[in-house]
């Protein structure tokens, strides 16, 4: 087999793999929200958009700067907010999620280092079997 014939083999077999590998989530919009430095946990905020014709499940996230990343919600029970982990995010297909203040989020804990105001900080989101998606966050004061 010629190089020239193995090449475009190898490109026809991605083209057929790949809309069944990788998810088609794309985050926009990411921000970190600004601590002093002494904390231990901050937020960040961002849209994850499925362009694909199937649901997507979000069920894991990671941040650069924080030994553990969650999705959290906050959820009223008897007239009290509290925040409540999300072990799984659904984006429809041709849908997005919105993580923003007072709402659906992502929780960064144990940061370190603690990410300062203009500096950028690495966001992921993951579907099962699928590599993660992920995007640079500004870090801002809201």
């Amino acid at each position: 087999m010629s190089v020239a014939c193995f090449r475009r083999c190898l490109v026809i077999v991605a083209l057929i793999v790949a809309p069944a590998t990788y998810a088609e989530l794309v985050i926009e919009d990411a921000w970190v929200r600004a601590v002093p430095p002494n904390s231990s946990s901050t937020a960040a905020y961002f849209t994850v958009r499925n362009s694909g014709d199937q649901e997507q499940v979000i069920v894991r996230a990671s941040a650069s700067v924080a030994g553990a990343a969650e999705i959290h919600d906050w959820i009223e029970t008897d007239g009290r907010k509290k925040m409540v982990r999300q072990h799984q995010v659904p984006v429809p297909a041709g849908a997005k999620v919105v993580l923003q203040t007072g709402g659906l989020h992502m929780m960064l804990f144990r940061l370190d280092p603690v990410p300062a105001a203009g500096e950028l900080v690495r966001v992921c989101v993951g579907v099962a079997d699928q590599p993660d998606v992920c995007v640079d966050a500004i870090v801002k004061m809201p």
